[in-house]
């Protein structure tokens, strides 16, 4: 049950619609969830709320990826890649002023279905 979200600059212009339509369908292909799996949230901010160093386009995407331990390191490869072509492809973003991370904790730190630990679960992987 991976939670993506995506940082990215209000003053872009792209179908922010089909971004996180393609991020979603990419965690269910790479990570090979149930397609009712999941979830995805861009957020936006202004070029007065960002900042970084002069050589980088403050337009850069920041991406977290929250999910369950226990992947392989190819996998989470795999999806970094697929992520940079949706995110590079749909905002123009320069490649190298997209970043990702992943942040990884155990199914009994989840909670769904009405507060259920995820360990107590069956969720098909």
């Amino acid at each position: 049950m991976p939670f993506v979200k995506l940082h990215v600059s209000s003053r872009r212009i792209f179908r922010r619609g089909k971004l996180v339509r393609e991020v979603r369908l990419a965690l269910v292909e790479t990570l090979g969830i149930e397609p009712d799996h999941g979830h995805v949230v861009l957020y936006e901010s202004d070029v007065f709320s960002r900042a970084t160093d002069k050589s980088r386009s403050v337009d850069f995407v920041f991406v977290e990826i929250l999910m369950f331990t226990g992947r392989s390191d190819d996998m989470k490869e795999r999806l970094f890649a697929r992520l940079n072509e949706i995110i590079h492809g749909r905002t123009k973003v320069p490649e190298r002023d997209i970043v990702m991370v992943i942040v990884e904790s155990e199914r009994k730190n989840w909670a769904a279905r009405g507060g259920v630990p995820i360990s107590s679960l069956d969720i098909g992987y």
